[in-house]
């Protein structure tokens, strides 16, 4: 019997989880749990994570500062800051009111220069994404959408077409309302009745 799953599928598994939607705490886990699993592990973890950086909390966006500033990564040390081509902070409100993500959030939202800032840290980013999905609670909202549907937000700015001085760069809104799937309905699977 093998010891070890395949690298194929190890990388399978890990993309598999980090390009999907997940609460913070989630995430936070899986990036602890992962690198400690083997070596193989934690050198796949850090090459797919490195390329697309999600920013689960605000202590992981100045452990990311850290990284940069220091080049003392024991997980990402052959990856960071060259092979970064996104960064992504996802903030989940669809079944609670908090997420640690959105600390994060406005500070990467209130960056007075994306430009300057980003492109001397990571000089191959090309797309910030700022993302919020939450349920509609009440207030108005529930006159124009139903209660069990989801709304999602994703603010994408394009780095990769900035200047090297100050210039306004392109930003694309998504803005999209869906159903979740009948059977999961806030937080809880329903009954076939």
């Amino acid at each position: 019997m093998l010891d070890h799953l395949p690298p194929e599928l190890i990388h399978a598994i890990i993309s598999e989880f980090w390009y999907s939607e997940h609460p913070s705490k989630d995430r936070v886990v899986f990036m602890i749990t992962c690198p400690l699993i083997n070596s193989l592990w934690k050198d796949v973890f850090a090459h797919i994570t490195s390329r697309n950086i999600f920013v689960p909390t605000e202590r992981y966006l100045l452990y990311l500062s850290s990284i940069i500033r220091n080049s003392d990564s024991l997980i990402y040390r052959l990856h960071l800051p060259h092979s970064t081509r996104t960064i992504t902070c996802h903030v989940d409100l669809v079944e609670f009111n908090r997420d640690a993500a959105q600390e994060p959030y406005t500070i990467l939202s209130n960056l007075p220069n994306y430009n300057i800032g980003f492109r001397k840290c990571f000089p191959n980013i090309s797309q910030i994404f700022l993302e919020i999905r939450y349920r509609i609670r009440g207030r108005w909202f529930r006159y124009i959408l139903s209660q069990q549907q989801i709304v999602r937000t994703r603010i994408s700015v394009a780095l990769d077409q900035a200047t090297t001085q100050l210039s306004v760069l392109p930003v694309d809104w998504e803005i999209t309302a869906y159903n979740p799937a009948p059977d999961y309905i806030y937080g809880r699977f329903a009954g076939p009745n």
